[in-house]
């Protein structure tokens, strides 16, 4: 699993994150705080705010190109 930390400022970039996220075939979460959601899911990631650190989980070893994809969205 590999983890990255991201904020978003925008409902544009959540659009892009989700689009990035459904591209991948392995399963990809969104956490902020106790609260967990799928990152293919925009009412799920809208959910949890904008404009707040979250934590992307990646539910594979090799995730280099989802990382490169993330790049705007990394803190």
């Amino acid at each position: 699993m590999r983890t990255y930390q991201v904020k978003f400022h925008s409902i544009e970039d959540v659009k892009a994150f989700v689009n990035i996220a459904n591209y991948y075939g392995y399963e990809i979460e969104l956490q902020r705080g106790g609260y967990k959601v799928d990152a293919k899911s925009i009412l799920g990631v809208l959910s949890l705010g904008i404009g707040v650190p979250m934590t992307v989980r990646a539910h594979t070893l090799n995730a280099s190109a989802l990382k490169r994809e993330l790049t705007p969205y990394l803190i």
